[in-house]
């Protein structure tokens, strides 16, 4: 299935993850704002945007802080995003993508990915920690360094 995305001029996608068996979520960033758009592969359709932000854009720092974080174990949609400057987790329903709660995202932290009931987090000091649901957290040993 090939589905049409915006052009590479009006948008850029920055992360994209199944979602179940026959949806793609993207998330990117205009010159406005960071969206999160839905694919679906049954019938070759791309849903209209949802804005996450106003205040991070392709030409903002840290863009990293507000998009797609991944899917939890009953299959919503988790995004991150900015608060009062501090960092916030947003869980949606899949189908209208309206938050129905949210969580404080921890100091520092550089990349977060969820799929389903896993999850791992990496800060700004190149600490690796993974669990599972609601499980204890883990450190990896070792220091992990992303490229900027």
């Amino acid at each position: 299935v090939t589905i049409g995305l915006p052009k590479a001029d009006v948008v850029t996608i920055y992360r994209a993850q199944w979602i179940n068996g026959d949806e793609i979520a993207l998330s990117g960033f205009t010159k406005d704002a960071s969206k999160l758009w839905i694919a679906r592969m049954s019938d070759g359709t791309l849903r209209e945007a949802i804005t996450l932000s106003t205040s991070v854009n392709w030409n903002s720092d840290k863009m990293w802080r507000v998009g797609l974080v991944g899917v939890d174990e009953s299959g919503n949609v988790v995004t991150q995003n900015v608060k009062n400057n501090s960092g916030i987790i947003e869980f949606r329903y899949p189908e209208s993508l309206e938050v129905f709660s949210t969580d404080d995202m921890p100091k520092n932290v550089m990349s977060y990915v969820m799929s389903q009931s896993r999850s791992a987090m990496v800060n700004d000091a190149g600490v690796l920690t993974t669990w599972f649901g609601n499980g204890d957290p883990q450190t990896v040993e070792g220091q992990f360094v992303w490229a900027n």
